[in-house]
């Protein structure tokens, strides 16, 4: 059985250019460990879980702001501003762009639920697909709202969390199952 501080090593090794990711996975020992299909199996379901709630929670979060005016949308996402900091009489194209935030959030939020389903049945393209889509959504984000400190812990830098947790999890069993089909 491995531990928490391998894993992160192996994770932390995974840019290295002098070997395929999992072989630095193996070297640490872990390789052994999550070849096992029932290791890979349930890092699967739980990175499926992680992105449904991630992906439950955007969409939600898009619906909510398409559905109301530009001034609560805003608040709904700079919640760590003072309400009235964003009072203003915002033009009708600000809401505009508000809106298309918000639907990018939507879908975004629907293709990894979609994609959830296909990861949680080992589907190679689900976990890359899905990857790209949220973790994008979620590294604008981070640069964006959570660097400018415009956004709460709860659910913003929670659900960076979640997304980075399902991308590790998934691309560990990638990695390794790609690692063993070509031995």
């Amino acid at each position: 059985m491995y531990t928490l501080k391998r894993s992160c090593e192996a994770l932390l090794t995974l840019n290295r250019d002098d070997a395929a990711p999992a072989q630095h996975l193996a070297h640490l020992g872990i390789g052994d460990a999550l070849m096992n299909d029932r290791t890979a199996s349930l890092m699967l379901v739980a990175s499926a879980l992680l992105w449904i709630v991630w992906g439950l929670v955007h969409a939600a979060a898009g619906a909510l702001i398409m559905s109301g005016d530009t001034l609560s949308g805003f608040q709904a996402i700079a919640d760590a501003v003072p309400p009235e900091a964003l009072t203003n009489d915002y033009h009708p194209a600000v809401g505009g762009v508000l809106n298309q935030h918000a639907w990018n959030l939507l879908w975004g939020g629907l293709v990894t639920i979609v994609g959830a389903v296909f990861i949680w049945r080992g589907n190679r393209t689900a976990i890359w697909v899905t990857a790209m889509v949220g973790g994008l959504l979620d590294v604008g984000y981070f640069v964006f709202i959570d660097l400018g400190e415009f956004g709460k812990v709860v659910p913003g830098r929670i659900m960076t969390i979640f997304s980075a947790s399902a991308i590790a999890l998934s691309l560990c069993v990638y990695f390794l199952r790609s690692e063993a089909t070509r031995e």
